[in-house]
């Protein structure tokens, strides 16, 4: 009886024996098995070409404690410190990424948690499935939000409010920084236009923005230049004003002639930009800086030259400045004369032919006088005629008288006794 429970407590010794044997082996066979496939995963060299895709899941845990997936954090893959790819989680804190064939590193960030690390080897067509855990960091009630303002120089500034209220001064080239409550909802506006010099300003099209979270928010400006118009004879007010960098004016066509005052008027001579002459009618004006435009016209006046006689010559336009013949025919008629006496209408000398200044508009009407000279030459002509003739005929007369007259009947041979 002794005898075959000794050799039933032999048996199970010998069979605990084979058991804890057969643990060790399987457990040094996994230690080497182990050993070589991490060996193996080790030894395994950089491939520079093909890849394979990584993908998986970002879970957090909220200020609850509570493990819940994270969308919109960002996975950023390097390779000895160089970015070789980078994505963000989607709904359900899911994500993939291709990444090239090599040992690369994984960073996952996202605002309020720890940012987590995970080494990984990336094999030519594989497919690796990932889960990051990340632990709250410090948490906060706030978030930051930065604006900037570009398109000027810090020499000018635009107006910030917030909210409807007046938040500051924000100058070119410089930003600032906001923190806001969470869940909290903000309107952010500035000026729309920002004066630079006389003649540039800054225009920029969206001036208000909504901020609700961390972000960045970039209100960006672009010039404008002024144009200039100077006319005295003509007014285009379509033409003169602001307008955006790049903007091509054209402008109307500039008229011929334009009156003036009474008897004055503008004749059309050429457009100027920026003092130098074009001589295109109408023309464009590319706006890359502020321009001055303005039309040359020159004044003529109108010569009025009226007469009753004596066909008046010089009537008509003339350039402001310029010297004008004006005449009339004199003496007209004959026997009663109409000779040239002086002008009216301005201060010229009393000649029937003149030179005057055109330096405004002028009349001038030639003035008569009778003239009988004519006549009392004929009248003299005729006395002198008659009393040629009276004096002929007295001349005959006395001659007549004084001459001795013969007998008749003594006429003829007389003989002597």
């Amino acid at each position: 009886m002794t005898s075959a429970r000794s050799k039933c407590m032999r048996d199970n010794v010998s069979e605990t024996s084979r058991t804890a044997r057969i643990v060790v082996i399987s457990i040094v066979l996994a230690l080497i098995i182990s050993q070589s496939i991490s060996s193996q995963a080790l030894a395994q060299p950089y491939y520079p070409y093909g890849g394979g895709f990584v993908a998986g899941y970002v879970l957090g845990f909220n200020v609850y404690d509570e493990l819940i997936p994270i969308s919109w954090a960002t996975i950023t893959a390097t390779v000895d410190s160089q970015v070789v790819g980078q994505t963000s989680s989607l709904g359900g804190g899911y994500f993939e990424i291709f990444l090239p064939v090599g040992f690369c590193n994984l960073t996952v960030e996202e605002y309020g948690f720890i940012p987590k690390t995970m080494g990984i080897f990336v094999s030519s067509g594989s497919s690796t499935t990932l889960q990051f855990i990340l632990e709250q960091g410090e948490r906060v009630d706030s978030y930051d939000v930065i604006i900037n303002v570009e398109g000027f120089g810090s020499g000018y500034y635009t107006n910030l409010e917030i909210d409807g209220q007046y938040s500051g001064l924000l100058f070119g080239g410089t930003s600032r920084t906001f923190a806001f409550k969470l869940g909290s909802i903000h309107q952010i506006e500035v000026d729309p236009y920002v004066n630079g010099s006389s003649s540039i300003r800054y225009h920029s099209t969206n001036v208000n923005r909504t901020a609700n979270d961390r972000s960045t928010i970039t209100f960006t400006y672009e010039p404008e230049y002024y144009l200039e118009f100077r006319s005295e004879a003509v007014d285009f007010p379509s033409i003169e004003g602001w307008y955006e960098k790049g903007a091509l004016v054209e402008t109307p066509i500039a008229p011929l002639h334009v009156n003036g005052t009474a008897g004055s008027r503008y004749v059309f001579e050429y457009w100027i930009i920026d003092g130098i002459e074009a001589g295109d009618n109408p023309v464009s004006v590319a706006m890359d800086k502020p321009h001055n435009l303005s039309i040359q016209y020159r004044v003529q006046y109108y010569v009025s030259v009226d007469s009753k006689y004596g066909s008046p010559v010089g009537s008509g336009w003339y350039d402001a400045g310029s010297s004008v013949e004006i005449s009339v025919t004199s003496p007209q008629g004959f026997g009663l004369q109409k000779v040239f006496d002086h002008w009216e209408g301005d201060e010229v000398p009393d000649s029937p032919t003149v030179s005057i200044l055109a330096n405004s508009p002028k009349t001038l009407v030639a003035v008569w006088r009778e003239e009988y000279t004519q006549i009392y030459v004929a009248l003299l002509v005729v006395i002198a005629a008659a009393l040629a003739i009276g004096l002929l005929a007295l001349r005959r007369k006395t001659k007549a008288k004084t001459q001795p007259v013969s007998d008749p009947g003594t006429t003829g041979n007389t003989s002597s006794e």
